[in-house]
């Protein structure tokens, strides 16, 4: 009989930095208003940009005005059109062409304008393309437009008629290619009772596995419900998305707030307007299961953008919901130095996107990717948990990996590349019915195992010099270490029912580690691959201390990473070193093994 077994999705942890956790992210930069912007309105991020409103049709000057600022806040690109509603939307194409709704002489009517990067007007066009014709606003909802990363179709909702929503119309959506020429319209309505389908309030598109566009969207009754309806760009039906991704306990996100990072759905959490979690999933899913990880937001500023490193791009202020905002803050996954200050070099980050059991038998497809800013190729690991816990005591190593896959884990895998690796989970794991946790792992170009940043404090008077890490490293990071080695299949190591034993040396027969925790003669064990030890208690002392003896300076730090871990977010306090000088709760400070 075949083996039978359920799985589920691991958070993914990252174990190349020490000081630096995938789910850590720490403040890059703040954007202020201009002087000439009274508030931000429609805040979106495109081309690693974050494009806003500044002026609503009929302010002050009567003037739309549109502008991006790069994610360090300088203006790159300014439109003021006297026709322009951006309080209608827009929407941004990947080769940075704008498109905006117009007002036209006719009340309650619009057209599309398409606007290159540079700011010139290319054209614009209505419901049926370029020839005349508007779209009807009336007092219906508004229409939504969205452009498509892969094709440069644009995507415009198309509802009312006249003066108002006209019910015949409902979920009509007009697709035109990147000049604005009409290529076909179809409906969003029908999939449903007809009484649980309502006007659209959101569109997304992305690209599929074959370059296709594939929509997302969102109407006043899955808004309230927690769903999406997923088409082709071809109008043809895909799936219904739903369940607990949309927020805890099945509770409704405001998905007209959510938006696509590459191949990946990201979700505002709480329906209020300071969100506090936001779930990212993977593009093809299809239930809350899915999920791939959640990110707890710390600040009040509502989620409405990732970049590239994987950071979050947030606004805040008066409004904190899109509309009405004093300012953007940008989170980043940080770049670290190893050593110094000098080397810097981005964290690696991998991603498990998605675990798939083949019917009727063990055998699992497990695709994942690894984010890397720096790095074109990384060194990779997967390893799998029984029961879902990762710990030493659960590991289940993935020793069958079958159809020719095992070559796309190991050394010189691309990075930002999807990899599929097929394992016979079956043939490892004797059991009639489990759950299975998968993890990937990934190494960069960095020489050093843990990503500690090393401060020199000089001697003062009798005190004497000392060189120590700025924050201890946690107990995680030594587990994240283990795994590695265990998922490597390194020769230094030797798992046997959850304890970790060495096997060579000074450590041969020693155990490493136990379950979750490591031992101190296994914290030796890691730091000495990078020259480390754990410093003594008069070391840490003279780092607390700095330049105050007797006394622990205990500032507030400029950059904090926060953390969805339940170590936390660090560091709490620092001193005048830098140092972390707060509650570090069980953690261990490391310093050079020559340091006497």
């Amino acid at each position: 009989m075949a083996t039978l077994l359920t799985f589920t999705q691991l958070v993914p942890l990252q174990e190349a930095a020490a000081l630096a956790p995938q789910d850590s992210t720490h403040l890059a930069s703040t954007i202020e208003k201009l002087p000439d912007e009274i508030a931000w309105h429609n805040v979106k991020v495109a081309n690693q940009r974050v494009y806003y409103t500044t002026t609503y049709y009929g302010g002050a000057d009567g003037t739309g005005k549109i502008r991006a600022r790069n994610f360090v806040g300088d203006l790159v690109f300014d439109l003021a059109d006297p026709k322009a509603r951006p309080d209608m939307g827009y929407g941004v194409s990947s080769d940075g062409r704008l498109y905006h709704f117009i007002s036209t002489p006719q009340q309650y009517t619009l057209r599309v304008a398409i606007v290159a990067p540079d700011g010139t007007r290319l054209g614009d066009f209505g419901p049926t393309g370029q020839t005349a014709g508007t779209f009807d606003t009336g007092n219906g909802t508004p229409p939504e437009i969205t452009v498509s990363p892969a094709t440069g179709r644009i995507y415009v909702s198309d509802e009312n008629a006249g003066s108002g929503f006209d019910p015949a119309k409902k979920g009509s959506i007009r697709v035109f290619d990147r000049d604005g020429n009409f290529l076909h319209e179809f409906q969003t309505t029908g999939i449903l009772a007809s009484t649980l389908e309502g006007s659209i309030s959101h569109l997304l598109v992305r690209g599929d596995a074959q370059g296709k566009d594939e929509l997302f969207v969102v109407d006043t009754y899955s808004g309230g419900n927690a769903n999406f309806k997923v088409f082709g760009g071809d109008g043809q039906f895909r799936r219904l998305v739903t369940g607990g991704i949309f927020g805890p306990a099945g509770g409704s996100g405001p998905l007209n707030k959510a938006f696509l990072w590459g191949d990946r759905l990201v979700i505002p959490v709480n329906a209020g307007y300071n969100n506090n979690k936001i779930h990212i999933a993977p593009a093809t899913v299809t239930d809350g299961s899915e999920v791939l990880t959640s990110i707890s937001i710390s600040t009040s500023v509502y989620v409405v953008g990732m970049h590239d490193s994987g950071g979050w791009i947030g606004v805040g202020g008066a409004g904190a919901s899109g509309n009405g905002n004093d300012y953007v803050r940008v989170y980043s996954y940080p770049n670290f130095s190893n050593f110094d200050a000098v080397t810097r070099n981005a964290v690696p980050n991998p991603w498990v996107l998605r675990v798939t059991q083949r019917p009727g038998s063990g055998i699992v497809d497990l695709d994942y990717q690894v984010d890397d800013l720096n790095d074109s190729k990384v060194t990779t690991a997967l390893i799998g948990f029984a029961d879902g816990v990762a710990s030493l005591n659960n590991v289940l190593p993935l020793k069958t990996v079958i159809e020719g896959t095992a070559g796309r884990i190991g050394a010189n895998q691309p990075s930002g590349v999807v990899q599929r690796v097929t394992w016979n989970a079956g043939a490892d794991w004797n059991v009639d019915f489990g759950t299975l946790r998968v993890m990937a792992l990934a190494r960069d170009s960095r020489s050093h195992w843990f990503d500690v940043h090393l401060v020199e404090i000089p001697a003062d008077g009798q005190r004497p010099a000392v060189t120590i890490s700025r924050n201890p490293l946690r107990e995680s990071d030594f587990l994240a270490q283990f795994l590695w080695l265990v998922a490597t299949k390194d020769a230094s190591v030797e798992l046997i029912d959850g304890v970790l034993f060495g096997t060579s040396g000074a450590y041969d027969g020693v155990i490493l580690a136990n379950g979750s925790t490591a031992t101190a003669v296994g914290r030796e064990f890691l730091l000495k691959r990078d020259g480390l030890r754990v410093a003594t208690a008069a070391e840490i002392t003279r780092a607390r201390e700095g330049a105050t003896p007797g006394f622990e300076v205990k500032l507030t730090p400029p950059v904090q990473m926060q953390r969805t871990h339940p170590e936390g977010s660090f560091p709490d306090k620092i001193n005048e070193f830098g140092v972390e000088s707060g509650s570090i709760g069980t953690a261990w400070y490391v310093v050079r093994e020559s340091a006497n």
